[in-house]
């Protein structure tokens, strides 16, 4: 009877033959999309290997790997190639991470440590834009400890700045702590997007901890301003918030960012002080403007979506409501006297009709009544012949909001009654805004 081996046992004998043949040996982890192992070679060497297995796109982590290899602060290969369905990518072995080195700590990392950690990673990324190549996955996990240096690694969904949209892209992965605004957004990743992943990395190692605690970590990128650094210097902290800005093109270049930061120590006069702290101040209150900026502009296009989503719906619901007349009431007449109605049929002396559908620009509703809010308005009526008391019909208000279920937006229909007048349409209808308020 034969016994299966674990995968373990399988690994620890398997041989990949490529400029040498390296031995795999014990499990490291995984990255990217690969699986990375401690191995040796013949003459004794050891190193990491890390195995992508060949599916679609996969092959650009090679590719990529190769491009930036023997770049400052980055994870060079020491060897590569293919085995069987498997591309091997062959590097030194680090001696832990940036992650290992954070959670060693549980503690912020004093400037005088972070600072140079924070050049080598400068100092990488400066190489890397300067090859156009996008990392899109800048975290402590994939910065590692090399020969004394602190590196780039694993460029498993990186891509180039320049090129096209491709169908295996891996646009929507990456790490969310870390995940820059515009990626949130669904835009493509530039440069600028590594910068604002560095910003979140200086900023966890200055203050501790991240600067968004998730779990909504797409509406913190977005929208929401990191929290200051208390006791960080004002020109590092300036430099901090710079890179954390929501818009891509208010952040300082890889290159900009090693040049302030090898000068960071620079001594300066009282005078020189002031303005740093000025200076990081006004970086601040920046910051606070370019979130604020961030939710107005993300909450006019949401409104704007469901705006039209309101139209359509409205539409749908009309031609319903037409085809149903045409059916069972073939001698009505299409068009309306009704006002301003959009739409509108007639029968003798009746006629039905639905008025125009508009946005709500005004929230007073929402505000002075903090119930629901609404996106459009419409409405929905029948006239009449004045009989004896002047009465002609009825008007009822077509709502798109979120009156059932806070966030889910449906046309609903209300009506409103006086009893201080009487007036010739009975109900009536109100737009929402302040009169619709005070009656609900």
């Amino acid at each position: 009877m034969t016994r299966a081996l674990p995968h373990s046992e399988i690994v620890m004998s398997r041989v990949i033959n490529l400029a040498k043949a390296w031995t795999l040996e014990d499990h490291l982890g995984g990255g990217g999309f690969g699986t990375v192992y401690r191995a040796h070679n013949e003459d004794g060497a050891v190193a990491a290997i890390k195995l992508v297995p060949k599916v679609a796109g996969r092959s650009r982590e090679l590719l990529l790997a190769q491009d930036v290899s023997g770049l400052p602060n980055v994870v060079g290969l020491e060897d590569f190639g293919e085995d069987g369905g498997e591309y091997i990518l062959v590097m030194p072995l680090a001696d832990r991470s940036l992650d290992d080195e954070l959670e060693g700590r549980g503690a912020p990392v004093p400037v005088d440590e972070a600072i140079p950690i924070l050049v080598d990673l400068a100092s990488g990324l400066e190489g890397v834009h300067g090859r156009k190549v996008v990392s899109r996955d800048i975290k402590p996990a994939n910065v590692l400890l090399v020969a004394g240096e602190w590196c780039l690694s694993d460029f498993g969904i990186g891509r180039y700045a320049a090129a096209d949209t491709g169908p295996f892209t891996f646009k929507n992965f990456g790490s969310e702590p870390y995940v820059a605004p515009e990626r949130w957004r669904g835009e493509t990743a530039t440069t600028q997007a590594d910068i604002y992943s560095f910003g979140v990395v200086a900023h966890q190692m200055l203050a501790g901890e991240l600067p968004f605690q998730g779990p909504e970590f797409g509406d913190q990128h977005q929208f929401e301003a990191p929290p200051r650094l208390p006791g960080v210097p004002p020109k590092l902290a300036s430099l901090v918030f710079e890179c954390l800005d929501k818009a891509p093109e208010a952040r300082p270049t890889a290159a900009n960012i090693l040049h302030r930061l090898q000068n960071m120590g620079t001594a300066a006069g009282p005078g020189a002080e002031l303005l740093r702290i000025a200076n990081a101040a006004e970086v601040e209150r920046r910051a606070q403007v370019s979130a604020f900026m961030a939710a107005a502009e993300a909450y006019a296009d949401r409104r704007e979506r469901l705006a039209k989503s309101a139209i359509e719906r409205l539409n749908a619901i009309i031609q319903t409501l037409a085809e149903m007349i045409a059916e069972d009431a073939p001698q009505a007449a299409q068009g309306t006297s009704a006002g301003n109605a959009a739409w509108g049929r007639s029968l003798g002396s009746a006629t039905i009709f639905c008025g125009p559908t508009l946005p709500v620009d005004d929230n007073s509703l929402t505000s002075q009544s903090g119930l629901f809010d609404v996106i459009a308005y419409s409405s929905i009526g029948v006239r009449i012949s004045d009989d004896a008391w002047d009465y002609n019909g009825r008007v009822h208000s077509l709502w798109f909001c979120d009156a059932v279920e806070k966030g889910v937006y449906r046309w609903y229909e209300t009506a409103f009654l006086s009893i201080s007048e009487s007036p010739t349409i009975l109900p009536f209808d109100l737009p929402p805004g302040p009169d619709a308020a005070l009656a609900l």
